[in-house]
């Protein structure tokens, strides 16, 4: 799947999913719960330089060109900051206690579940301690970016689960594989299209 992919069936599913409390959620929270989804379901690929998250969405027309253009100056920043603080620091813990048998890669720590919990609480703790050092009080929107993030980056779990090259879920416990036949990066490929419709 591409980013753009992810990103329509993270930030969809994501909505589908806190629909019910949309209503009770003052507008900063809904927005900033949306705009989680949308970083988190690009997330798990920030272990890879090619990805979406570190170097933005891909040209289109309308939306998309929009979505494009600001991608560019919100999604690289987030992306080195989940690669530098996340994934490098507890892939060389994995690595440490494994004695070299875990090494970092793509489809590793950060895609697998436990890999996006991790990821979600120390996202948040960082954010967490940002707005206690200037005496903030955590918002409602901090816990709505937590629900968010996990959301959107286990959308994007469940997609990479449809593709050939698949995920292991419980990693770095199990090395089994959920995978189905999708193809990454086939142009022709219509059923990431029928997921986002779903």
């Amino acid at each position: 799947m591409n980013g753009e992919q992810h990103f329509a069936i993270g930030v969809l599913s994501s909505g589908l999913l806190a629909a019910p409390w949309l209503s009770v959620l003052d507008p900063i929270s809904v927005l900033t719960l949306f705009l989680a989804a949308f970083i988190g379901s690009l997330a798990p690929d920030a272990d890879t330089p090619e990805a979406a998250i570190m170097r933005g969405l891909r040209k289109g027309p309308g939306i998309a060109g929009s979505l494009r253009r600001h991608s560019i100056i919100l999604l690289p920043p987030v992306g080195y900051v989940i690669r530098y603080l996340v994934y490098y620091p507890v892939s060389a813990v994995l690595w440490i206690f494994s004695l070299g048998r875990l090494r970092p890669r793509h489809r590793g720590f950060l895609h697998s579940l436990i890999g996006i919990i991790i990821a979600t609480l120390l996202l948040s703790l960082y954010i967490a301690l940002v707005l206690l050092w200037f005496a903030i009080p955590l918002p409602t929107a901090f816990y709505a970016f937590a629900g968010g993030f996990f959301a959107g980056s286990f959308f994007h779990l469940a997609a990479d689960s449809c593709t050939k090259s698949g995920i292991c879920w419980w990693y770095p416990f199990s090395r089994h594989k959920i995978r189905g036949d999708i193809i990454t990066g086939d142009e022709d490929e219509r059923r990431p299209l029928i997921l986002c419709a779903l």
